[in-house]
């Protein structure tokens, strides 16, 4: 999230590149980077939607949050379809799917918890009649 949304999606849009122009710059390289082209097509589209959430909120933290959402959702489908097909016994898989469930809501715990730290820490401040945000 920091190399694309952070750093190659910022660097589009500081370069003269409208918003879909350099989402879709940021999206093409988090695919290409993950090397693969079944999967660099999905998470084409999936750095869409990361980057668009990027823009809306200016925070890297609901995006950092949506990303691991879906890498440990797929962890956990893929042990629940290697279970159901019989490719490894039960037990791992299972203790696999509890790992990655425990670090999910932890990981979204902490993340909403930085969120509302984040919007606690902003207060509203004037600077020659005009309104700005500034972090404490």
């Amino acid at each position: 999230e920091l190399l694309f949304r952070g750093v190659t999606f910022r660097f589009a849009k500081n370069a003269g590149l409208g918003f879909w122009a350099a989402n879709i710059v940021q999206a093409a390289c988090f695919g290409i980077a993950h090397m693969n082209v079944v999967q660099g097509i999905y998470t084409f589209f999936m750095g869409i939607l990361l980057g668009y959430i990027y823009e809306k909120y200016n925070s890297l933290y609901v995006p950092i949050l949506l990303h691991a959402f879906f890498n440990i959702l797929g962890t956990v489908v893929g042990y629940v379809l290697e279970t159901l097909a019989g490719e490894s016994s039960a037990e791992p898989a299972l203790m696999g799917c509890v790992i990655a469930f425990v670090v999910f809501a932890a990981m979204m715990v902490m993340g909403i918890v930085l969120i509302k730290k984040d919007k606690k820490a902003c207060h509203r401040i004037e600077d020659k009649g005009e309104g700005e945000y500034a972090a404490l």
